[in-house]
């Protein structure tokens, strides 16, 4: 039996989608970091970065939801808890 509609999202994390790190760091920006960039779904996001390479990376969320985060090639799916920032490792 399938949840009624209008209710799933209590019963589950949402679902977002994806969030792409650095997918076109330009080569005049060899080192630095950002903070407090919005993904899609109110995601909040810090990165730092040296040598072009990401070095950190950690995602808050407003709700409890899950999310692939993609470096490159790679990616990762992660459990966001509500309003606690969550470390990324690639």
């Amino acid at each position: 039996m399938s949840p009624a509609p209008g209710r799933r999202s209590e019963q589950a994390p949402e679902h977002v989608g994806e969030v792409s790190l650095l997918p076109a760091l330009p080569k005049a920006w060899p080192e630095g970091s950002v903070s407090g960039l919005r993904a899609r779904g109110n995601i909040k996001v810090n990165i730092g970065w040296k040598d072009g390479k990401l070095i950190s990376a950690t995602l808050q969320s407003p709700q409890a939801r899950v999310i692939t985060v993609r470096y490159g090639d790679k990616t990762r799916t992660v459990k966001l808890p509500e309003r606690i920032p969550a470390f990324v490792s690639f």
